[in-house]
């Protein structure tokens, strides 16, 4: 097996200030990928993880696109006119 290395630099310095990061400059993040700010998530090897791979690059995407995923039917949701009946809550509860 053979893993390419292209350093360990992560290219966040644009949100240096913005984003919360640790001294080495990669993202803090829960391990739904969410970061300090609402509704801004990171994912692969920009964030403070123990393995950089692809294949956990691309399962922290996944994960980070069903956490959006999620908020914005839950938004949707919420400006729904069924909001108050069962039907919505039978929804809210499925997400």
């Amino acid at each position: 097996m053979l893993f390419g290395f292209i350093g360990t630099v992560p290219n966040t310095k644009i949100f240096e200030g913005v984003i919360d990061m640790d001294e080495r400059g990669y993202i803090k993040t829960d391990a739904d990928m969410h970061t300090n700010i609402p509704g801004v998530y990171a994912a692969g090897d920009v964030r403070v993880k123990s393995l950089r791979q692809v294949v956990t690059a691309a399962a922290d995407g996944a994960i980070a696109a069903v956490q959006v995923e999620k908020k914005h039917v839950r938004l949707f949701l919420k400006r729904c006119s069924f909001r108050r009946n069962s039907e919505f809550n039978r929804i809210k509860n499925i997400i």
